[in-house]
């Protein structure tokens, strides 16, 4: 499915990435990837993902210098019978987009007031494809989306 935007994910995947709260980031450099966990916030009407990192650490140097960004989003509460995630690719913003990262930032504290005290940078994610899969006691369903940005 490819949608443009200001259309919307479906109801079911969009309420599954905003009820979560962490993302496994993966990054490579020379063909050596690299993954983080950091929490997260999704805006679905500037189809970002927000997350908070320090500059110095191997996943930010990695991906200032190569921006394209793979990530996954597990199910924050397991459950053997059922397991929910979403897979995605991306390509890290540029922070020069003041009113945009101002919306990112205050979305993002709005989540996770105790995120203010930790040191660290407000980045940002432009998510161009998203899988949805869900194995519910062996039956799989899976939704896929290709999203594109102007």
């Amino acid at each position: 499915m490819t949608i443009t935007p200001g259309s919307i994910l479906s109801k079911k995947v969009l309420t599954f990435i905003q009820s979560q709260t962490v993302i496994t980031l993966c990054v490579c450099d020379n063909n050596v990837p690299y993954t983080a966990m950091c929490y997260y916030v999704y805006l679905p009407e500037e189809n970002i993902i927000v997350f908070k990192s320090k500059q110095e650490t191997t996943h930010m140097n990695v991906a200032l210098k190569n921006s394209l960004i793979a990530g996954a989003v597990r199910q924050d509460k397991l459950l053997s019978t059922n397991v929910v995630g979403v897979q995605l690719t991306g390509m890290l913003l540029a922070s020069n987009n003041n009113s945009l990262l101002s919306v990112a930032t205050r979305k993002y504290y709005m989540k996770y007031p105790f995120a203010v005290a930790v040191s660290g940078n407000i980045w940002m994610i432009r998510p161009d494809t998203i899988k949805y899969t869900e194995n519910k006691m062996g039956i799989m369903g899976k939704e896929e989306y290709r999203l594109i940005t102007e």
